[in-house]
């Protein structure tokens, strides 16, 4: 059976941090924005080999196949561990072997284009080198998990693209004591960015439509974020069904075989809904403008596709998936409030169904603050409030793990 990842307390120091503390958070922030920059560029060039020029209902059906059957027979060498847990490993030496083999399943659950993140295998790369590096030295628990969670944020804000978002996501108490980790999630953004750059990554930006704002128009933005609420929540209780109904099948490689026969399927007829969807948002124009429900079929299905991947133990995050299929959900009921504007109702349904999805209004709201369009901040505001509110009606059995 597959080791299960059980979540720990972080260790909280009561003393005010050092000039050493400092140092070593923000250099080794930095070392692991670079490495999470070259595991994200090796991901993408298995993605391009696989993917460049191939298309058709078998082609893809195959890539995402044979990218399952590699998971599953990964699978009992990994933990069992979804992002949130990743970010309470404490990296005991006898897991990191299991964290190496997890790292190197996300790598093929994003390149065969599994409807995920990459968040999960870069994760994983800086969690395996903070153990490795920890034990080496023999560092004290205290210094190891200064060490794995400064990584952890590093490599999160260079992926997202924002420099505290690493450190927020973590945990969003910002007591004294975490302040070197918000330094090394500053370090791993820019040496990420450097790094990306000189190795020919080219960066971009979540696309929206041009649009006009207007903070008075703007508070009507709960409206669009009640139906990224909704997109959240619906995307929770599928996750929780697909996970249940998996669990039916006896072996772990077997819940993985099945799970991916569905997802391939699902994949090769739409697939618009592969990958994290970062790179999808220009759809959105397209398909409002489109009759027959285009926007509502795009969020349900990127909801399903991803609970489905993740069910599955395709090993990734949810975060841009969720945005993707949120923005749809906020695009949909645009006709219901026409003075709103597309990009408004974009902004306010990835937020809500985000905070919805990662129980985190705080880390949602500064991280969108890096992504969406200037002048959001009113469309920001209410999406969160409304977000967070509707979170406490999220059942326990159903709310996301912290």
């Amino acid at each position: 059976m597959p080791e299960t990842l059980t979540s720990s307390a972080r260790p909280r120091a009561s003393a005010r941090p050092t000039t050493r503390t400092y140092a070593t958070a923000t250099g080794y922030g930095a070392l692991a924005g670079v490495v999470t920059a070259l595991t994200f560029l090796l991901m993408k060039a298995l993605e391009h080999a696989l993917w460049q020029g191939r298309e058709g209902f078998w082609t893809t059906w195959g890539i995402i196949m044979t990218g399952g059957v590699l998971v599953a027979l990964l699978r009992p060498y990994s933990l069992e561990a979804d992002l949130p847990a990743q970010l309470e490993l404490r990296g005991e030496s006898h897991q990191w072997k299991r964290v190496a083999v997890l790292g190197l399943s996300a790598v093929i659950a994003v390149g065969c284009g599994g409807a995920i993140g990459p968040e999960a295998g870069l994760i994983a790369v800086v969690t395996e080198m903070s153990v490795l590096v920890s034990y080496r030295i023999r560092l004290s628990e205290t210094q190891a998990a200064l060490l794995r969670e400064s990584a952890q944020a590093a490599a999160l804000s260079g992926f997202y693209g924002a420099p505290p978002a690493g450190a927020v996501i973590q945990e969003e108490d910002a007591r004294p004591s975490r302040l070197p980790v918000y330094t090394a999630s500053l370090a791993g953004f820019v040496t990420f960015l450097l790094t990306y750059r000189l190795l020919g990554g080219h960066p971009h930006p979540i696309t929206f439509p041009e649009g006009s704002t207007d903070p008075v128009v703007d508070l009507l933005s709960f409206v669009p974020a009640l139906a990224g609420a909704a997109l959240g929540y619906l995307y929770l209780v599928v996750k929780r069904v697909l996970r249940d109904t998996l669990a039916l099948v006896p072996r772990a490689r077997w819940q993985t075989i099945v799970g991916t026969l569905v997802l391939a399927t699902l994949l090769a007829f739409f697939p618009v809904l592969r990958f994290s969807g970062h790179d999808d948002f220009g759809v959105i124009p397209a398909y409002a403008a489109a009759e027959g429900g285009a926007l509502v079929l795009l969020a349900l299905g990127k909801a399903v596709a991803t609970s489905l991947s993740l069910a599955s133990g395709w090993r990734g995050g949810d975060v841009f998936p969720l945005m993707l299929a949120g923005a749809a959900a906020g695009a949909a009921v645009v006709p219901a409030v026409p003075s709103l504007g597309l990009p408004a109702a974009m902004v306010a349904g990835m937020c809500a169904a985000s905070v919805i999805a990662l129980g985190k209004p705080v880390a949602v709201f500064v991280l969108l603050l890096f992504l969406v369009p200037s002048g959001s901040l009113v469309v920001l505001v209410v999406a969160t409030l409304v977000s967070a509110l509707a979170s406490r009606l999220v059942p326990a059995r159903l709310a996301p793990a912290h």
